[in-house]
């Protein structure tokens, strides 16, 4: 039978920050994706590279995010297990 939480537990604890880099990876890709995914869009139909330039940032953006993330990830197996 599983346990079900019935208080609120902290974001320093190790159960807080389960699930925490992958909600914060999630929130800034989805947000991001939509914004730059449009303009690099609309940059490309216009043959503008204003426009590009923005959404390829947001590619190395990712590449940078993405090695945070795996950094945040193994401190947090480090420290939790």
């Amino acid at each position: 039978m599983q346990k079900t939480q019935d208080r609120y537990t902290p974001f320093d604890s190790c159960a807080g920050m389960e699930d925490g880099s992958l909600k914060t990876r999630w929130a800034l890709e989805l947000a991001g994706c939509l914004i730059f995914g449009f303009l690099g869009v609309v940059g490309l139909g216009d043959n503008n590279v204003s426009k590009i330039l923005p959404y390829c940032s947001f590619l190395f953006f990712l590449v940078v995010e993405r090695c945070c993330i795996f950094l945040w990830d193994l401190a947090f197996i480090g420290a939790c297990g």
